[in-house]
């Protein structure tokens, strides 16, 4: 069992949008927090980070990690009896997937998984996946476990489905360290810094900005920051967590996610049509963030997972999925992040 006493815990990409929260809750329960970041000297950036020491039990101290430099994490895991690993590549579509998407997720877990053999000390790893690794292509009336891995991504038609799966992969074939895979499905809820804005968040970010006219045929799995970093967590300090867990509230389509957002907040302009089909595949010739065969991935096609063994193994509750749009969307115009135009 991992307790506050047991010693110090490594986060890799601490100042990510699920690291930054992991970080949060270990200080809050009393951990002694070691964040890997690629600049511990920029205090600028990571003054957010420290600000969450206020008041905290926890202790905080900043080591210098990059996921694709071998041996830049050895510093950070000398001595430390845990690693949570989130660092990874959130991008759906790049010119160079490989090089984007793959490498850091892949070489950067063998290069964690290096690091934590030369400490000698690290117990349990637990370690960020994605359902991108379970489902990349939703089928009508199925309903995903973690039994199910998505064997149908590759490099051309899901990246980021194919990294997260292989990359988990690693970690599952670890042997002589106990590890925990958590599954997250798209991550909202309350942003800490512009940054996150840029991650899943965007999402939300292009609703309040009206970027598109209207809302893809996409159906999504939606889960709060929140009880994402609490899974973490609690995956580390429950002695008999094991094997992969979904991290998951809910799932809904894109255009009913955003009625959620429009009834919650009535005074933006927030646009709840459906765009055509067509339009969508010629939006992903221009939309970095897209590709064709995404489009093809997503479109029209329900996605579903089981959360059961989050709920009942790491004890997980769920908030309502409009909670966490609106406390997303809030945390966005309250920091001043984004402008939405008024009604």
């Amino acid at each position: 069992m991992i307790t506050p006493q047991s010693g110090p815990v490594a986060v890799t990409g601490a100042t990510g949008f699920i690291g930054s929260h992991v970080v949060r809750v270990l200080l809050e329960r009393g951990f002694t927090v070691r964040a890997c970041v690629r600049n511990p000297s920029d205090t600028a950036k990571l003054a957010y980070l420290q600000a969450l020491t206020e008041g905290q039990p926890g202790t905080l101290s900043f080591v210098r990690g990059d996921l694709l430099e071998a041996g830049s994490y050895d510093a950070a895991f000398a001595g430390a009896v845990a690693v949570v690993h989130t660092a990874a590549a959130v991008i759906l579509a790049a010119p160079d997937p490989q090089k984007d998407i793959v490498d850091p997720s892949l070489v950067g877990t063998r290069n964690v998984l290096d690091a934590i053999t030369r400490a000698g000390t690290v117990k349990r790893l637990v370690h960020t996946s994605s359902v991108s690794a379970i489902v990349s292509r939703g089928e009508p009336g199925r309903v995903y476990t973690e039994a199910d891995w998505s064997d149908e991504a590759t490099l051309k038609t899901d990246p980021y489905g194919f990294a997260k799966r292989e990359a988990e992969r690693l970690t599952a074939a670890v042997t002589g360290l106990s590890v925990v895979r958590l599954n997250p499905s798209m991550v909202f809820g309350p942003v800490m810094t512009k940054a996150h804005s840029k991650a899943s968040a965007s999402v939300i970010w292009d609703m309040l900005n009206g970027t598109f006219p209207a809302l893809p045929a996409f159906c999504v799995s939606v889960v709060d920051v929140r009880e994402v970093a609490e899974a973490h967590v609690q995956a580390l300090v429950r002695p008999e967590a094991e094997g992969r867990y979904i991290i998951s509230a809910d799932a809904g389509w894109m255009v009913d996610l955003a009625k959620m957002l429009a009834e919650a907040l009535p005074e933006y302009k927030i646009k709840t049509g459906r765009l055509p089909g067509f339009v969508l595949y010629l939006a992903a010739m221009f939309d970095k963030r897209m590709s064709v065969a995404m489009v093809r991935n997503l479109l029209n096609r329900p996605q579903r997972v089981d959360n059961q063994r989050s709920r009942t193994g790491l004890g997980i509750t769920y908030r309502p999925v409009r909670d966490t749009l609106v406390d997303c969307a809030r945390s966005l115009v309250d920091q001043g992040f984004v402008k939405p135009k008024r009604r």
